[in-house]
């Protein structure tokens, strides 16, 4: 059995006081048998295992909150690069990829998982009471950053690509069987260059890697990456 580069953390938000089961162990395990290793990322295998994992609906139906940790470049490397290709005489019947459906109302979108967390917080505090009032202020907090980078990026691909088509591209979905990015190099260091310039990506700031791919396979350069990413979160 191969072993995981990407380790994840289960984390216990303060209202769930049960100890956590190795559901995204085994996640991790059957995801890796039947995802090809050569176009999945590590990011990608670690986003189905966290909506996995978090789509069971126990430890009191919120599920639980899976999160990377540790050196994230890595993330953007093919699986292969770690744990070999998929062997062809490889059969692995017990696991179906519907088995990773997360149909259930329930179910917390990942980049949304510390939104959801204070949001419960603030509305489980005592009215009129200090902590909800710090709750509230953590939460206008974490709202005003998430709607700064998603301004940001959006400022990012007009500025590229046009008003008109920068939302289309940085949205823009590869047929199925192809991979995130061409050029997986790229895409580090376009990811490196955005941090520097407008803040590092945060769990919620991490969905829009896609839209940074989609500059590489666009062929923006590296130096008007630099300049145009400064330029839009200079503003």
């Amino acid at each position: 059995m191969a072993h995981t580069v990407a380790r994840v953390l289960l984390l216990i938000p303060d209202w769930v006081s049960v100890p956590l089961s190795s559901l995204r162990v085994f996640a991790w395990m059957e995801d890796s048998d039947v995802q090809d290793r050569k176009t999945n990322s590590v990011h990608q295998q670690y986003s189905r295992v966290a909506k996995r994992t978090a789509a069971n609906l126990t430890y009191y139906n919120y599920g639980s909150h899976v999160q990377e940790y540790g050196d994230k470049v890595v993330s953007f490397d093919p699986l292969a690069t770690y744990m070999g290709e998929t062997s062809k005489n490889h059969i692995h019947d017990s696991v179906d990829a519907k088995s990773f459906s997360t149909s259930s109302s329930r179910n917390v979108d990942q980049h949304s998982t510390e939104l959801f967390y204070l949001l419960t917080k603030h509305n489980n505090t005592p009215k009129g009471s200090a902590e909800k009032y710090k709750a509230r202020v953590k939460l206008n907090e974490v709202m005003s950053k998430r709607s700064q980078v998603d301004n940001n990026v959006k400022h990012l691909g007009e500025l590229l690509f046009g008003v008109e088509k920068g939302n289309e591209v940085l949205h823009s979905v590869r047929p199925a069987g192809h991979p995130l990015v061409d050029n997986w190099d790229c895409l580090k260091s376009y990811v490196k260059i955005f941090e520097v310039q407008c803040g590092r990506l945060t769990a919620y700031g991490r969905k829009h890697v896609r839209g940074i791919a989609n500059i590489c396979n666009a062929g923006i350069t590296s130096e008007k990456m630099a300049a145009m990413s400064a330029q839009a979160c200079s503003t």
